[in-house]
C-alpha cells in the first residue's frame, strides 16, 4: 500500500471527503441541538482537541460521502446519535 497526496481543493464540494471541514448538528441523542465543527485529516494529523479527526475515526467513517442535509447514525457508549451535515468547506483557514 502506498500513500497518495489528496488536494482538498480538488475534492467534490458537495460531499464530505478527506480534507473537508464539516459542521455537524446532533439531531437526536444526548446532545441534541448541539453543533460541532471538525476537519477530516490523516491519522498523523489527528488532534481531537482541535477538531482534527482522522479519516479512520468512527465519526469520520459515518459522514464520509454525505452531503449537506444528509444524516448519519453514530453509535456511542451512551446510545445512538443522529448527526446532520450542516456545511462542508474545503478552504484553508
Amino acid at each position: 500500500m502506498s500513500a497518495a497526496v489528496v488536494e482538498p481543493r480538488h475534492q467534490p464540494r458537495n460531499e464530505v471527503r478527506f480534507g473537508a471541514k464539516v459542521t455537524l448538528r446532533t439531531v437526536s441523542g444526548e446532545h441534541a441541538g448541539e453543533e460541532r465543527r471538525l476537519e477530516i485529516v490523516g491519522i498523523d494529523e489527528a488532534d481531537a482537541a482541535h477538531g482534527r479527526v482522522a479519516f479512520t475515526a468512527p465519526i469520520a467513517r459515518v459522514i464520509l460521502g454525505r452531503g449537506v442535509g444528509d444524516t448519519a447514525s453514530l453509535d456511542s457508549p451512551r446510545g445512538k446519535n443522529l448527526l446532520q451535515v450542516v456545511s462542508i468547506d474545503y478552504t484553508a483557514d
